[in-house]
Parts: structure tokens; sequence; C-alpha cells
């Protein structure tokens, strides 16, 4: 296991208004006082994702086209986990933050024998029914990950994908201490998310989401007892896109 070096969190950054921060924590307090507590935060998360088109064009944003490279790098991530010392099994899965199930349908079941989701969306969480009826996928839940219910053991794998970017960085802290109770034995929580690798995090007021630099995740994943075991950046990708980092933790 590469344990998580700590690290101070004390580098500043920015909002999409052009509001600069000088860390994490000024940030949260600002915008939290502003927009009236977290469930305000939440709510245009929310509301943003409601407006938007339940189809893989949709979900990505307009950028369809980043689809196939996203799946098929997912996939050999996936397979360097099988890889590891101590892997973990390839049995039942949760795609957290699900969606239409697009990484349930063209990357989660090619990997386990079923797969749960979970989103907050009950527009996402019809669809993706319709889009995996009879396809192994066996529960779906219609919740947000923050206040979402875990039993203790049950996943050998939790697949965290354009999700955490919205959860506070407390409540993320929380939410990463309740992935890993749920792990089976050598079980792994998996992270892909837009991340910057050089420059300050930067917040986009949009949709009340927050692109975090890589030190400030990996602080996250030190405070909520993980240790991490395998990383890997997206290759094929826009450049004009943040990047994506894949990280695997346990």
């Amino acid at each position: 296991l590469k344990p998580v070096k700590k690290v101070v969190m004390d580098a500043g950054g920015e909002d999409t208004e052009g509001r600069q921060y000088d860390n994490p924590s000024t940030m949260w307090k600002q915008q939290l006082e502003e927009q009236g507590g977290e469930s305000n935060w939440y709510a245009k998360a929310y509301d943003f994702w409601a407006k938007q088109e339940a189809s893989v064009s949709g979900v990505l944003g307009g950028y369809a086209a980043t689809n196939e490279p996203d799946l098929s790098e997912s996939l050999q991530f996936l397979d360097l986990l099988g890889r590891i010392a101590s892997p973990p099994s390839f049995g039942r899965v949760l795609d957290a933050g699900a969606g239409i199930g697009r990484i349930t349908q063209g990357c989660l079941l090619k990997k386990f024998g079923s797969v749960d989701l979970v989103e907050s969306d009950a527009r996402y969480v019809e669809t993706a029914r319709k889009n995996l009826a009879g396809a192994g996928a066996v529960n779906f839940f219609c919740a947000p990950i923050q206040a979402f219910s875990f039993a203790e053991r049950s996943y050998d794998v939790i697949w965290n994908q354009w999700v955490l970017l919205y959860l506070t960085d407390d409540h993320l802290v929380s939410y990463l201490q309740r992935c890993r109770s749920a792990l089976q034995p050598n079980g792994v929580i998996c992270v892909k998310e837009n991340v910057v690798l050089k420059g300050n995090f930067v917040v986009d007021n949009d949709d009340n989401s927050i692109t975090r630099t890589d030190g400030h995740y990996k602080e996250i994943f030190r405070q909520a007892g993980l240790q991490l075991i395998l990383e890997k950046r997206q290759l094929r990708w826009p450049t004009d896109l943040f990047p994506v980092m894949m990280y695997a933790l346990r």
C-alpha cells in the first residue's frame, strides 16, 4: 500500500465569477454563508442536472466524444486493479452518481457479476432502469451520495466518477469513511474525477462543483483514513478540459 502523505491545505483557488480564495476552508466558509448553508449548495447542483438531457451527451456536458475513451481507460484501470497484491473480487460493485447508467453499461457490467446504482435524480434513475433492463444491474437507489446509507461489507468495489466534485470537503471525508465500511475484504474505492494538476482549485458557480487539485484530493483521502494503492491519468482526453485522474483506495 502507498500511504497518502499529508498535504498542507493552504493552496488558493478561484471561482468562475473571478473571486479568489486563500485556501479551501476559506472558500467553503464564504460559499456556504452566502448560499445559506449546505442544503442550498447542493440544491443548485440538483437544479442544474434537472435541466440536462437524460442522454450520453447530456450527462457528459455535450462532450459525447469522450464516452469511448473514458470507458476504455476505466476498463484498463480495472484490469490493473486486478493485478495488484491482494486484489478485490469482482463480484459486486456500486456505481455512485450513476446518472443514466452509462458507466454501468459500458464498463462495470463487463467486469463485475452485479452492479448497484445510486443516483440523486429520479429522472436519470428511471432512464437507467430502461437502459439496463435485464442487464444484471440488481438495485437502483435514488438518493444523494452524501446521505446514502451503506450496508456494511457489501461491495467489492465502489466506483465514484464525476460526482465527488459536488460534495463539500467535510461531506466527502465522511462519505469516503462510509465507503470504507461498506467494502468486502480486499475491497477498493475507485475515484475518477477532473483534477487540477498544475494550478489551484476552481469552483464552478453554474453547478456548484469544485475541481480539486491532486494534492487536495490526496489530503482528503488521508483525512478519511485511506491509503492510495493505484493512480493513473486518463490519457485520451481533450486538452481544453481539466485533466482526469483515477485513484484506487482502501
